[in-house]
């Protein structure tokens, strides 16, 4: 994953894609692989594939924030996404995450969402 890293750095993100594909070859349960083929993906608009990257590295790793936050970005919230805020809430829940603002502020902001 090091030389993934450093070819996302200098910005051969065609390569790194290629590097994490083998990775996922490899070890299909790599969170960090499917995390970072996600993020790839999202740049380039591949917004469908990237979301079912980020899922697929949720299943492997449930507790890694920063996924959350990329899949969430994917997409405008509405009342189907319930059951993917809920996910979230229990994953948060459960390695205590918050932001800034305190532990009730990841769930206020969460339950005024729209939808």
């Amino acid at each position: 994953m090091d030389l993934v890293r450093a070819l996302l750095i200098e910005g051969d993100d065609a390569e790194a894609e290629a590097q994490l594909r083998r990775v996922l070859t490899e070890d299909p349960a790599s969170a960090d692989a499917h995390w970072l083929l996600g993020r790839i993906l999202t740049e380039r608009g591949q917004f469908a594939e990237a979301g079912a990257s980020h899922e697929r590295a949720l299943v492997a790793a449930p507790a890694k924030a920063g996924v959350w936050h990329d899949l969430v970005r994917l997409r405008t919230l509405t009342q189907s996404d319930r059951p993917l805020i809920h996910r979230m809430l229990a994953a948060a829940s459960a390695i205590d995450v918050a932001d800034d603002r305190g532990p009730s502020a990841v769930h206020a902001t969460v339950s005024s969402s729209p939808g």
